[in-house]
């Protein structure tokens, strides 16, 4: 069983290494309706560019003045200053990931800086990873253990604390699939336009 899943593992790696190889970075865009600390926003994309390269997905952070005339592939994020009605109260965030363009992701700020005082940059960051996972999968889904995990729980908040949470193999490889098919068609759209 180990090695299946060892071998499962470094298939999925080589795919995605193949990806990396071949296309662009995913690029994002974040938007504020409300004050946001700078300094947890750094952080928390550090954690996002850690945890996506350690999936062999480039990320780039498109500046806030330019959310608005960014191109349809740019996922948006919108950093909401309270949370929308309708949600539980232990809801930080929530994708769109069947939506092709404008804002696919929309973080409930407020609720994220509520908890977890010692590492609110840490958290922001793997709100945000877990997020843009759903959007790069396209498909509403959780694992059962590390980021795409539906619940976090204690040892989960210590693992951020140290390093970050890390996707499963089948996540990096169902947001790899889907890159890769959104690549193929965005190339066979060129080609039709030529």
């Amino acid at each position: 069983m180990k090695l299946l899943l060892f071998y499962r593992a470094t298939v999925v790696m080589a795919a995605a290494g193949a990806y990396a190889a071949e296309n662009g970075p995913v690029r994002l865009c974040v938007q504020y309706k409300g004050p946001v600390n700078n300094f947890v926003m750094a952080r928390a994309q550090r954690v996002v560019n850690a945890v996506f390269s350690e999936a062999a997905i480039q990320i780039e952070w498109l500046p806030m003045r330019q959310c608005k005339a960014a191109p349809y592939n740019v996922l948006r994020i919108e950093m909401d200053a309270v949370a929308a009605s309708g949600f539980g109260p232990q809801t930080m965030a929530y994708a769109l990931p069947y939506r092709e363009t404008g804002t696919t992701i929309h973080v409930f700020y407020d609720r994220v800086m509520q908890g977890h005082h010692d590492l609110h940059g840490e958290l922001l960051g793997h709100v945000m990873a877990h997020e843009i996972g759903h959007v790069l999968q396209g498909i509403a889904r959780h694992s059962p253990g590390g980021l795409m995990k539906a619940h976090w729980g204690p040892k989960d908040y210590w693992e951020m604390k140290k390093q970050w949470l890390s996707f499963a193999a089948e996540d990096v490889q169902l947001m790899h699939l889907r890159l890769q098919r959104l690549a193929a068609g965005s190339a066979t759209a060129q080609s039709e336009r030529e």
